[in-house]
Order: C-alpha cells, then sequence, then structure tokens
C-alpha cells in the first residue's frame, strides 16, 4: 500500500481527501460514499460502485450470497465449500 498524502484530522473529525485522490476515484461533489472500517483500515467507497465480492474482491452477480452479513461470489462460495468437504478426514 502505498502513501497518496499525509494529513491530520481536524478538530470536528474531518480529514480533507486530497483533489488528486479525488479525481483518481471519481469522487465529485455530491458524490455519496459509504465509510467503512476492514481489519482496522477505514474504506470509503461510492456507493454507486458495484458491489465487490469480500473474499476476492471481484464483480458479483445475482447468484451471489450473503454469509454472515458479507457478499460473496459464487466461485469463492464454492471454494469455501470445496474446502470445507476436502479439509475434512
Amino acid at each position: 500500500m502505498d502513501l497518496i498524502a499525509k494529513k491530520q484530522v481536524g478538530a470536528l473529525g474531518r480529514i480533507v481527501i486530497p483533489s488528486e485522490t479525488r479525481k483518481l476515484c471519481g469522487f465529485e461533489e455530491g458524490t455519496e460514499v459509504g465509510v467503512y472500517v476492514v481489519q482496522g483500515m477505514i474504506v470509503i467507497k461510492r456507493l454507486d460502485d458495484e458491489e465487490l465480492c469480500s473474499i476476492c474482491n471481484g464483480p458479483v452477480n445475482e447468484d451471489a450470497m450473503t454469509i454472515h452479513g458479507k457478499t460473496v461470489c459464487r466461485k469463492c462460495t464454492g471454494d469455501i465449500v470445496t474446502e470445507e468437504i476436502i479439509g475434512k478426514d
């Protein structure tokens, strides 16, 4: 992971996202974003983005599953099932 900028949290808890980063991510004024905590990191994601698999970060479609509140694509679901079956002796 590359450090893009160093910022300080303001008195109201705000952090300014650098303009280069906003342009790269397509964050224009008025863009609706979600703020998530993933493994101790803060993730800011456009809410109109395509939903991604929680395991492989690949795109999901209508045959995706939700497991413990996480969206998992069909391939990863199959990998989990296969690993569980093969891993049990």
